[in-house]
């Protein structure tokens, strides 16, 4: 199944480094199978990534009326997804794997930031990306008719990564 997020896309919303362009692939399968496919519902995730050309104005964002009367504009699915794997990238970015085991690089002019440090800016990025969501929720329920895939009770957030410390014990 093709992806709805492609990297030239990703850089125009929120660019990750063009080193890890070989990463990126299995970031963005791994982060719209799991978090797309769960606020979408899995039959409209899948006719999106089939039929990529029927959803422009869910994909890439357009004004509509609210509930409200007032003109809205939601940013499109593309920028909930550019943050998502933004926030993934941020998390996997300074491990590396080798045939052995995991590693993190040092360099000796840099620094590895704070894990806090890290914590925070993933949140920040889910927050924006699930703030986008609710918009386009509101675009998808007010025109649920053109989507008929869309059902308003399957965007399930997932849940938080959680990263924890370990202390450094002698004995």
């Amino acid at each position: 199944m093709n992806a709805i997020l492609s990297f030239e896309t990703q850089q125009t919303i929120k660019p990750v480094s063009i080193n890890n362009k070989s990463r990126y692939e299995q970031l963005i399968k791994e982060v719209e199978s799991l978090e797309i496919d769960k606020l979408l519902g899995s039959a409209f995730y899948q006719d999106i990534c089939k039929n990529p050309n029927n959803y422009t104005d869910l994909l890439n964002g357009c004004s509509f009326v609210d509930c409200h009367g007032n003109t809205v504009e939601h940013l499109g699915l593309n920028y909930v997804i550019a943050y998502l794997v933004f926030d993934t990238y941020v998390r996997l970015s300074y491990i590396t794997d080798t045939f052995i085991e995991f590693f993190k690089k040092t360099r000796p002019h840099s620094e590895l930031l704070n894990i806090r440090y890290l914590k925070n800016l993933e949140t920040k990025n889910r927050e924006i990306a699930f703030n986008a969501f609710e918009l386009i929720k509101k675009y998808l329920d007010l025109n649920s008719k053109k989507y008929a895939f869309w059902n308003c009770n399957s965007n399930k957030i997932v849940n938080n990564f959680k990263m924890y410390g370990i202390k450094n014990t002698r004995r």
